[in-house]
């Protein structure tokens, strides 16, 4: 059985994922999102891996290095 592709007017099969079903817009907007999420995210995964540091050497009766 096939459906019709609404973007690009050709028959293709349903569950089959192709380049060609997805437009460029939508591939620059998947980036951008995907680098949003990285700025946002990133530094606090950072933040996090450097208390984790931080409450290690203090628990160890060290300095915190900074």
């Amino acid at each position: 059985m096939s459906s019709l592709s609404a973007a690009w007017g050709i028959r293709r099969r349903p569950g089959v994922r192709n380049v060609e079903g997805m437009d460029v817009s939508s591939m620059i907007m998947g980036a951008s999102i995907a680098s949003i999420a990285w700025i946002a995210f990133y530094p606090w995964a950072q933040m996090r891996r450097l208390r984790e540091i931080d409450a290690r050497n203090a628990a160890e009766g060290g300095e915190t290095e900074r």
